[in-house]
């Protein structure tokens, strides 16, 4: 599969003072590009063109940047909601002394919290002041 530069990009030539860049000592070339679309997409598509065309042991491509930040975003916050998850089991556990009840009470929150939202939109009400500081504190309690 052959991607021609001119369908996906357009050219911009800047006159720049001539230098090698290196990173590590090693000579870098950087591309920077403005993508349209999927993100994601469009990198694991670069990705696996350079993987074709560049395998070899002389080049490295490496794709960073705003991908690699939120590859790494999301890694995190994965993590820091399982392990809240966890905690808050833990901690309903040895509260109610049972681990049969603890899932119920986790999954009674959220479920609340989308059955009110839900029977507003279904009445026609807006949420006013009051109704949002109980939603927040509904979702704090989470």
């Amino acid at each position: 599969m052959t991607i021609q530069l001119k369908r996906t990009a357009q050219e911009n030539f800047v006159k720049t003072l001539p230098a090698i860049k290196r990173i590590e000592g090693e000579r870098t070339y950087l591309i920077a590009a403005n993508v349209k679309g999927n993100f994601t997409k469009a990198v694991a598509a670069i990705q696996e063109i350079l993987n074709n065309k560049y395998n070899n042991d002389n080049v490295h491509c490496v794709i960073s940047g705003e991908i690699l930040a939120m590859k790494e975003a999301l890694t995190h916050v994965s993590f820091a909601l399982a392990l809240g998850a966890i905690i808050i089991f833990m901690i309903l556990a040895s509260e109610f002394e049972s681990l049969f009840q603890s899932p119920i009470v986790m999954a009674v929150i959220p479920l609340g919290i989308v059955g009110a939202v839900f029977s507003l939109f279904i009445t026609g009400q807006y949420i006013i002041q009051y109704q949002c500081s109980v939603l927040l504190c509904l979702w704090e309690a989470l």
